[in-house]
Order: structure tokens, then C-alpha cells, then sequence
């Protein structure tokens, strides 16, 4: 009997685990947990920019793609800190900064989730050991811990699925269409909600000293990962990554000597090597934006393969 139960439980959780409800709760962080390659020629860390703009697929080196959407740059250096091990002698560390990366966001509990299953305590914000037990469960058996909320979610994700299936085969669609990408309403949103997120009235107003006081702390944050990286023989170059001109002319001159200047200056003072593709002519197309901030699969590849040639790695 009890094999019977085990045998139900292991083919509900791979029905769980392909979910998008499930998927959410890790962030894309389970990439990070089933990592098994080791001798990693090139790495990148990051936030949501981080994530979308590097793509390793088809390039003859071994990369991967590190970055979590939202993430800090303390947390960059807490998941250097956990996986350098699987990097080669000499491997080349891309730090992607961005116009806010300067900045101190201050995250929830259900942010801090899914590092449980790949971070060390020590290097977990607020860690919380019920939550850690509760994410390894979740993690190894989730239909074992919330039997209910899987199997109401499971189905009527599913249900979802085959009804969008059934809909599109009644209206007789044999061409996707898409639906044009309205970059510059996107641009507008980022600034309408960094403004908010950070409490900015305008980007070109003076700095407030607690800004200020952030941004100190971030550069003190950079500076030491690039540090970590050279002491164990590695190549950190910091890359702020391509946005789309409806984004970058609305980020005034000011704003970028005030928020962003300060990390590049660190970067550079300390010799390490910093590369600006923000505004970028070879990256500067429609077809590669998601959203103003973010490349598509196509940008993504395109971005990656020119960055790796200009550092003369492929």
C-alpha cells in the first residue's frame, strides 16, 4: 500500500512541478538548484535585466546565467559566494548593473524563499529556519506538503491550458499573430514605477542623503565582489546591458551622475574593466526588446554573442 501512496504522490508532484503556479514560488531559481556543470567558462549574475539579456545557448564555452528577477546586489555576491566552485581558473564574471542598482529595495519573506535550497544560512537575509525546512519540502515533495492547494491549482491551471487550446482551434488559427509591442508605454511604466518604488519625483532633482547613504553601500557591495572574484582567479567585468531609446532618453543626465556614476566610478578606480552597451546603436532595434528593459531570445543571443566577442572570449 504504502508504494501505491508513493507511486500517487511522485507522478502528482511531476504534474505540479511543470506548473507555472509551482514555478513561481522558486523565481527561475531552480535552474540554481539543478546546476551540475562544473569548469564554467562564463558566468553573469543580475536582477530581471540580468536574466533576460544573457543567453548562453550556442556559444562553444561554458556559460551560465546566474541572474534572478528582483535581485540585489548583495544577493549577486551571496550566490557568488555559494557556486565559485563551478567556475574554471580564469572564468569570466558578468556583473550587469542598472540605472536603480544603486539602490537598497528591501524584500519580503516570500522573496527569501527560494534561496533556501541553495544558499547557505549565513548568506540569507533575515534567514528563518521554518521557513528554509518549509522550502526544502516544498521543493522535494510539494503534493507531499499542500496535497488541497496542488491538486485545486494543478487543475485549474490545466483547465486553463485546454480551454486557450480548444478556443484556438474554434476560431481557426493557423498563423500565430502577435501583438505589437508597445516599447515607449513600457519605458513609461518602468519610470512611473521606479519613481514610486523609490519614492523620486523626478529623476533630474538632487540626490536625497538617504540615497546617497545607499549608494555607498552598494559601491562598498561592488567593490567587494569584484575583490572576491580576482582573489580566487577570476575575471569580473562589470556591463550595464542594452535598453531601448524610448527608456534611455528619459533617464536625464543628472540622474545618471547622481544614481549611476558613483558604481561606474568605483568600478573603474580599482582597475577593473566596466562596458556600457545602454545605448548601444548595434542593439538598438525593435525586434530585440521585450520591453524597453528587457531583450527578447533573439536580443538575448545577439547581445551575448557580440559582448563575448568584444571581451575576446569566442
Amino acid at each position: 500500500m504504502s508504494k501505491i501512496k508513493s507511486k500517487i504522490i511522485s507522478v502528482f508532484n511531476k504534474l505540479v512541478r511543470k506548473t507555472s503556479w509551482y514555478k513561481s514560488l522558486w523565481g527561475g531559481a531552480e535552474k540554481i538548484y539543478k546546476l551540475n556543470t562544473f569548469g564554467l567558462q562564463v558566468v553573469n549574475t543580475g536582477s530581471g535585466s540580468g536574466m533576460h539579456n544573457f543567453n548562453y545557448e550556442g556559444i562553444p564555452i561554458k556559460g551560465f546565467n546566474f541572474a534572478l528577477g528582483p535581485q540585489s546586489l548583495v544577493h549577486d555576491f551571496n550566490i557568488l559566494k555559494n557556486y565559485f566552485s563551478y567556475f574554471q581558473k580564469n572564468c569570466t564574471v558578468l556583473i550587469p548593473i542598472c540605472p536603480f542598482s544603486g539602490l537598497v529595495v528591501k524584500y519580503n519573506k516570500e522573496h527569501n524563499f527560494k534561496y533556501y535550497p541553495m544558499l547557505h544560512p549565513a548568506t540569507i537575509s533575515n534567514f528563518d529556519e521554518s521557513e528554509r525546512t518549509k522550502a526544502y519540502q516544498l521543493y522535494r515533495s510539494p503534493f507531499s506538503v499542500i496535497p488541497k492547494e496542488c491538486v485545486i491549482k494543478t487543475t485549474r491551471e490545466f483547465m486553463r491550458k485546454f480551454l486557450s487550446i480548444v478556443k484556438r482551434n474554434l476560431e481557426k488559427i493557423v498563423i500565430r499573430k502577435t501583438v505589437p509591442k508597445n516599447l515607449q508605454k513600457s519605458a513609461d511604466d518602468l519610470i512611473k514605477g521606479w519613481k514610486a518604488q523609490f519614492s523620486i519625483t523626478e529623476l533630474s532633482a538632487p540626490i536625497s542623503s538617504s540615497h546617497m547613504s545607499e549608494i555607498k553601500s552598494r559601491k562598498e557591495t561592488l567593490c567587494e565582489m569584484l575583490d572576491f572574484c580576482t582573489e580566487r582567479g577570476f575575471k569580473p567585468v562589470v556591463v550595464m546591458p542594452p535598453m531601448h531609446s524610448s527608456l534611455y532618453n528619459q533617464i536625464p543626465e543628472a540622474f545618471k551622475l547622481q544614481y549611476i556614476k558613483p558604481l561606474v566610478d568605483a568600478v573603474i578606480n580599482k582597475g577593473y574593466a566596466f562596458i556600457d552597451y545602454s545605448r548601444d546603436n548595434r542593439f538598438m532595434s525593435d525586434s530585440y526588446y521585450a520591453s524597453a528593459l528587457f531583450l527578447n531570445d533573439l536580443g538575448a543571443k545577439y547581445f551575448t554573442k557580440q559582448l563575448l566577442t568584444d571581451l575576446n572570449l569566442i
